[in-house]
């Protein structure tokens, strides 16, 4: 089972994780298959002045580069003696439970727990370690390494902003910020920067000052939002439950297309 994936637009390449651990996998022509038909596919997407990939079809050939070795995760050890020498607080066995691919630094990050794992893309090598840095699992997160600072979100009432180490790669705890009735489900980063959007299993969502960290504007929704994703400039889809809402934010008015 795959509970999370994301895609790495600058290698075209997919990340997934789930009970197999956190793999990479790429596509490559079959070239065996592809010389004995006229046109595979009827019109090639073209990519950065190439044939784009993942659209060729059965013609081609999805391949995994390499496992990422996330401390505690079954694709690391099964043994839990030998998982204990990584880390002591992921538990062996568990699974990564969310993915986040900061495409400039080319680091995806692994939320497993209330740990989280950075991992650099082209060679695997982990370099963020924050463990233990809520009591409740993490569910988000955003990284700026512009600003040496990051924001996670958890099954806490809050969001926390932290300060990461140019040198050593570590946190620290800044401030945290809101309070809820429930757990963060999630925060995403306005595309054009300047704000960030949370979401909350009390069903608030709230758009923050990246520069205060003060509410912009707060919507109730009916039941309790899970996550929540731009889509454009000011549009984004609210997930409750079954129900996916598309919403539109302008001038701090939040509204139902």
């Amino acid at each position: 089972a795959i509970v999370d994936m994301v895609y790495n637009n600058e290698t075209d390449e997919l990340i997934t994780a789930g009970e197999s651990g956190v793999r990479v996998w790429y596509t490559a022509q079959n070239i065996d298959d592809w010389q004995f038909v006229e046109q595979a596919i009827d019109a090639p997407q073209i990519l950065r002045g190439r044939q784009g990939p993942w659209v060729m079809g059965e013609h081609q050939d999805i391949r995994e580069r390499m496992t990422l070795r996330v401390p505690g995760t079954l694709n690391v050890t099964s043994n839990a003696s030998a998982a204990n020498k990584y880390t002591k607080h992921a538990k062996p066995g568990e699974w990564v439970s969310k993915l986040y691919m900061h495409s400039s630094s080319q680091i995806v990050f692994c939320i497993l727990g209330i740990s989280i794992y950075g991992f650099n893309m082209e060679t695997g090598v982990r370099v963020f370690e924050w463990e233990a840095i809520h009591t409740q699992p993490v569910t988000d997160m955003i990284y700026q390494p512009e600003r040496n600072q990051a924001f996670t979100s958890s099954l806490e009432p809050s969001t926390v902003m932290w300060r990461v180490n140019s040198n050593t790669g570590q946190v620290q705890m800044l401030r945290s910020f809101g309070r809820h009735a429930a757990g963060v489900s999630s925060i995403q980063l306005h595309p054009r920067g300047g704000t960030m959007l949370t979401t909350c299993m009390d069903g608030m969502i709230v758009l923050w000052s990246m520069q205060s960290l003060e509410p912009i504007y707060k919507a109730k929704m009916n039941s309790g939002v899970m996550q929540a994703q731009f889509t454009r400039n000011d549009d984004f889809t609210v997930v409750m439950g079954r129900e996916v809402r598309v919403m539109w934010l302008e001038w701090g008015y939040c509204s139902d297309f």
